[in-house]
Parts: C-alpha cells; structure tokens; sequence
C-alpha cells in the first residue's frame, strides 16, 4: 500500500479520486460512475454479435456433452470433459429452457462480465485499492483473449470467473474481513473449478501470502 500511496503522489499517474481535494463521498461516486461505464463497454464487447459466428467443432462437443438426461451429462463429463461438473450442469439448465448458438453463448459472455463487475466492486472491498481493481478491470475489458472466450461456448470465461472469486474469498481472510466465510468460499469454489482456475488463483495469491509472513 505504501508504494501504491507514493506512486499516486508523485503524480505520475492519478485517477481522479486520487484528488485529495475532493470528499470522500465525491470520491466514491466518481469511482462508481466510471466503474458503471467500464462494465457497459465490457458488456458490449462480449455481447456484440455474440450469434454471428457458426459454432466451431469444440463449441459443438461442449455443448452436446451438456444435453440429453442428467445422468448422461453427468456420464460425459466423467469420460470425456475437461470441465468440472458445474459448468456442463449450467449448460445443461440453459438448454433445457432452449438450445442454440446464442442461448449457449450467453454463459460465457456473462460470466467474463461478472468477472469484470467482481475487479471493479469486490476487490476493493478486501483491501486491494480502487486504482488497482480498476487498472485490472481495464486489462480484463479490453483483453482480446477474454473478449474470445467471452464468445466461445467452452469453460474458458468461467474458468475466469471462479478464479477471480478465488482470489477475493481467500484475500478477505488475509485482509481479515470476514472471518473465515473467506476460506469457505474459497474452499468451496477450488473443489467445483478447472485446473486453470487454480493455477490463476494459487499464482495471484503468491504475493499476498509472502507479505503476511
């Protein structure tokens, strides 16, 4: 926090509720507006045309795998799925209500907008500061690899999604915040996530865990 204080004096780099002559509440509705309109061009992004393209042979596999009775979703993806069950099972309810290119698409372009909304509103909330969450929310917008994955029916937004949950249930434990509802969520998510998910957290966590020893 101390270099992250020092980078802002220097003025260097300043957004503006770093303004020490604005309040505090100034501050917040000035970090809220511009966070609001971070999430909407995200949005726009990942849903633009989000049925133009055809489904590839991979999209087709995800989401064929994700059809027919439960237990034949739930026998596909022990066989020959490289998702953990909850992905498939949410593939599953969504195409229950109706089955095409776009109804399958829209899990994972909403869920790398919520991974965009949980940078912007949660991350500050266990101690990271705003400039920080939104830098991070500004990367993971204008990403051209999540706004692909955002369009692609496979796990690869989700993935993202449940990494970045990781990584706030486990640094409100660190940051003391919530006692250990923190470890619980962060328990709960590692058992239902992708390997990729975990490598992304365990790698994220790295830094806050050599500065609480």
């Amino acid at each position: 926090m101390t270099r992250e204080s020092d980078f802002l004096k220097s003025g260097r780099w300043r957004f503006p509720w770093g303004n020490s002559r604005m309040s505090a509440r100034d501050k917040t509705r000035l970090y809220y507006a511009a966070a609001i309109c971070l999430l909407v061009v995200a949005a726009a992004l990942r849903f633009y045309d989000l049925p133009g393209n055809s489904i590839t042979f991979d999209e087709a596999v995800a989401a064929n795998n994700s059809r027919g009775s439960l237990s034949s979703v739930l026998a596909r993806t022990r066989d020959s799925n490289s998702s953990p069950i909850l992905y498939p099972l949410v593939l599953y309810a969504v195409q229950k209500v109706e089955s095409s290119p776009l109804s399958v698409r829209i899990v994972p372009a909403a869920a790398s907008v919520l991974t965009v909304a949980v940078l912007l509103f949660l991350l500050p909330r266990v101690g990271v500061s705003r400039w920080a969450s939104f830098i991070a929310a500004i990367l993971a917008t204008g990403s051209v690899n999540e706004i692909w994955n955002a369009q692609d029916v496979r796990e690869y937004s989700v993935d993202a999604l449940v990494a970045v949950l990781m990584i706030v249930g486990l640094l409100s434990y660190l940051r003391e915040k919530h006692g250990y509802g923190g470890v619980h969520t962060f328990y709960l998510l590692w058992r239902c996530s992708s390997h990729r998910s975990r490598s992304t957290a365990s790698f994220s966590l790295a830094q806050p865990y050599s500065e609480r020893s």
